[in-house]
């Protein structure tokens, strides 16, 4: 039985679904343009300086999060206590799925990458980060940038981070700068996801057959290409994200053209918009839809798989959406690779609870482990999110 993650969004904050808009909008422009202007900002790192961060007494007692080990409802002390657990299954990767807009998630994902690396003599291979925050064909712009080839500034410029970056993910990639290892950016290039979530993946095929008969471009199509489409358990769970993200009925979301609303209630003009994927709120709710999130997964999936196949433990950071309930890219990821899914999920509630509750509210279907962060107001006002207002 499909999980009910809407029922549990009652006390949960809302589920972090992977859905975005109109690059054409102001909106979009006016945030778009953020990524340029930073490229002035004096914060750059154009030396060889180490500032990336080290292990703090926050690492070892977390005060704005709580770790869960699904299987039994016990609490763990750190993200050391889950290093040891991912070394003792032998683990290929971990996909760490967040919500991108909560602080606290992202002091998670950091103390996991550096408690990993800290028993890395007890992981099977050398560790490696993924993130969704980087495209595929930036790849040798990251490589040159933590082999100290590039500069800080020349990343930014090259590599088309999220606007986020700073605030979000930088430590991540300085802590692996710092200690040489490897960074994958995994996500498929925006401009691809954008024409399928509008057009359809038959569209975009049909297009590339026709460019190349024409003798035009030979690196037009994305890795894994093709790709299979969503499975029936996710295109269910989507659906219900959809339905309660725009108040559509299920016949709705799967593509009739009624009026939708916003995610804050309003119509489907004031609808949230994104910078880098580019589909409308009305493209969402195209069963091209479907294809845009299958493409999303199967290329972090691509990129992980071939690291992890290259001998590397993988640790994966995403949206949530994209791995919770053993869903979306660990369903794509060879069988021969074990995986460990930790999902951080914003509690508003207190994150201390006996395991009988931890259980009582499926907590545990949601990942092996289970992150419950600290919740903040604040934390859905960061306009520079993604995949959200």
């Amino acid at each position: 039985m499909l999980l009910d993650v809407n029922a549990i969004g009652r006390k949960l904050r809302r589920t972090n679904v992977e859905l975005v808009v109109d690059t054409r909008s102001e909106n979009c422009r006016d945030r778009s343009n953020r990524v340029v202007n930073l490229c002035d900002d004096n914060r750059y790192d154009d030396d060889d300086d180490d500032d990336s961060p080290t292990v703090s007494e926050a690492a070892e007692s977390p005060s704005n999060y709580v770790i869960y080990l699904s299987k039994t409802g016990e609490r763990l002390k750190n993200m050391k206590e889950v290093a040891k657990h991912v070394a003792s299954l032998k683990t290929d990767v971990v996909l760490c799925g967040e919500v991108h807009t909560n602080a606290a998630s992202h002091d998670a994902e950091l103390h996991l990458l550096m408690a990993l690396q800290q028993t890395s003599s007890s992981l099977k291979n050398p560790l490696a980060l993924s993130l969704e925050m980087f495209e595929t064909d930036v790849q040798s712009v990251v490589d040159a940038y933590i082999a100290g080839l590039a500069t800080e500034l020349d990343l930014m410029r090259d590599a088309r981070p999220w606007p986020t970056y700073f605030q979000s993910y930088h430590a991540l990639v300085s802590f692996c700068k710092r200690h040489r290892m490897r960074v994958i950016a995994a996500n498929a290039p925006r401009r691809i996801v954008s024409y399928i979530g509008r057009h359809g993946a038959a569209s975009f095929a049909t297009r590339v057959a026709n460019a190349r008969a024409d003798g035009i471009g030979t690196m037009l199509t994305p890795t894994p290409w093709p790709y299979a489409p969503v499975s029936e358990q996710l295109r269910d769970k989507l659906v219900e994200a959809l339905d309660g993200a725009y108040g559509n009925s299920t016949e709705e979301v799967k593509g009739t053209t009624a009026t939708t609303k916003s995610p804050d209630g309003g119509d489907g003009d004031d609808s949230p918009s994104c910078p880098y994927i580019g589909f409308s709120e009305q493209d969402a709710r195209r069963n091209a839809m479907f294809d845009a999130q299958a493409l999303w997964d199967a290329s972090m999936a691509h990129a992980i798989a071939n690291a992890a196949n290259d001998g590397h433990v993988v640790m994966h950071v995403t949206g949530k959406f994209h791995c919770e309930q053993r869903l979306g890219i660990c369903e794509r990821l060879p069988e021969p690779l074990t995986k460990c899914v930790v999902v951080c999920v914003p509690w508003q509630h207190g994150g201390l609870m006996e395991a009988s509750t931890f259980k009582e509210l499926e907590l545990d279907k949601l990942g092996d482990i289970v992150v419950l962060t600290e919740y903040k107001d604040d934390d859905d006002d960061d306009v520079s999110d993604p995949h959200k207002a």
